[in-house]
């Protein structure tokens, strides 16, 4: 009974919302009928995920309800996926709940949503979206020529179907980027601090990037454990990741030159 009066209150208080504000969502559904190598009979299975948002002004929210139905119980669920809310304006914006944010090209920190794909892991038989979030907060502001913006939260681990509820959260991160820009060109440097089952390591990160002439640009970022090594140790021992790459566009001809490199010890970048 408390459930129906909470949401009753809330529908109340959303419909002047709804009336000033854009609404729209989308949904995709799968249907699979057959049978698996293991089985010795047909069944059916229905995947659903229904997105929706909501927009007035500086105001933003999002919703994601999640689906999957089977005639074996352990693998059905229904549940909200993703909810997330986001203030924006002029140079300051934050969002609290699910986001999406790599932190220069993906060294450090990233996170990714593939459209229209869905996974399904041989141990659990359990379809879910192909994603990887993070449940928390990211605020953002501009002064000037500098940016900053300010992580923290759970990435998902996207391994683990959401019947796997406990295993989808382990690893949790906090982290400050901050990035400069003058005359086309963008230095940049970031921390993170991550924390899973005990263990507690902190990550630095500095990036360069810009435009060389009309037709070539540059991009590069190093990151590195120095938690447990010192920032100039780049010995067999230490743990950093390096990437660079140079962009070489003539009219409708492109070029590019890329190069990474990944050393982990101790423990792997988020």
């Amino acid at each position: 009974m408390q459930k129906i009066v909470l949401w009753g209150m809330l529908y109340v208080l959303s419909v002047p919302l709804l009336c000033f504000g854009q609404f729209s969502g989308n949904n995709l559904v799968e249907f699979q009928n057959g049978k698996l190598p293991s089985d010795n009979s047909s069944f059916s299975t229905v995947y659903n995920r229904l997105v929706t948002n909501y927009q007035y002004k500086g105001l933003k929210a999002l919703g994601t309800i999640e689906a999957f139905q089977s005639p074996i119980e352990n693998r059905n669920y229904i549940n909200l996926s993703q909810f997330s809310l986001r203030y924006k304006q002029d140079a300051f914006s934050i969002r609290l709940g699910n986001f999406y944010e790599t932190i220069g090209r993906g060294t450090l920190l990233r996170s990714f949503e593939i459209p229209g794909a869905i996974l399904e892991d041989l141990s659990y038989r359990s379809r879910h979206y192909f994603n990887r979030d993070i449940l928390g907060a990211v605020a953002r502001i501009k002064f000037k020529n500098i940016e900053t913006k300010l992580i923290y939260g759970k990435p998902l681990n996207y391994v683990f179907p959401p019947t796997q509820v406990n295993s989808r959260r382990l690893d949790e991160i906090a982290a400050v980027y901050s990035e400069y820009n003058k005359n086309q060109q963008t230095v940049g440097a970031a921390l993170m601090n991550y924390w899973n089952s005990g263990d507690n390591t902190t990550y630095g990160m500095i990036t360069a990037s810009g435009i060389i002439s009309p037709s070539l640009s540059y991009y590069s970022e190093l990151s590195k454990n120095i938690n447990d090594y010192t920032i100039e140790d780049f010995s067999d021992q230490s743990s950093f990741a390096l990437y660079t790459g140079i962009n070489y566009t003539y009219n409708s001809f492109g070029l590019s030159l890329e190069y990474k490199t990944i050393k982990i010890s101790k423990s792997a970048l988020v």
